[in-house]
């Protein structure tokens, strides 16, 4: 029993590892903006408009993976469909947590002069930050469902999940929030 439980602990970890990685050049994605980021400010749409539509695709796209990612794991997994399905939300909620996360990095600690002057950076901070959020948030939700599968299975996975999305709306809101004071309107 204990096998079973860390082998979809550790699954579910080395997907959440992939999953989040994507979105580290997230953490640099509005600072490659350089000297033209003002033009955030200027335009006749609301901030949270302009600066999501940066996170969209990934959201697609990652959306996508998830729902193959879920799909081959319910084939091969003997986990029941109810978890299976609560397997894919977590995946998602912590997804979408680390790409708003990693935006909100990059917009409180914008890094404009170094792409205004070079188009790429070797070293920078906010994507030193995220991959090490990348790697924290995925080890502590597969830590999570492995010490929470000893009393059931299913109670883990919907524990995990209820924690994954309450984390996941928690920096969908920060993230907001924190345009409105780093963009705050005239």
């Amino acid at each position: 029993m204990l096998g079973q439980q860390l082998s979809i602990g550790f699954n579910l970890l080395i997907c959440l590892m992939f999953l989040t990685g994507a979105n580290v050049n997230v953490a640099s994605a509005y600072s490659r903006d350089g000297s033209t980021a003002y033009l955030n400010k200027v335009q006749p749409f609301t901030f949270g408009k302009l600066l999501v539509a940066k996170l969209f695709f990934n959201i697609v796209i990652g959306f996508i993976g998830i729902v193959a990612t879920t799909l081959v794991f319910a084939y091969f997994s003997n986990l029941s469909a109810i978890e299976n399905f609560l397997f894919g939300v977590t995946c998602m909620a912590v997804y979408t947590c680390h790409l708003f996360w990693s935006g909100e990095l990059d917009i409180m600690n914008p890094q404009y002069s170094q792409y205004a002057t070079f188009s790429e950076q070797s070293n920078n901070p906010n994507e030193n930050m995220s991959m090490v959020l990348c790697f924290a948030l995925a080890l502590l939700i597969a830590l999570a469902l492995i010490l929470l599968s000893f009393e059931g299975m299913l109670g883990a996975w919907i524990k995990v999940a209820v924690i994954s999305m309450a984390l996941c709306a928690l920096k969908i809101w920060s993230y907001f929030i924190k345009i409105k004071v780093f963009y705050k309107e005239k």
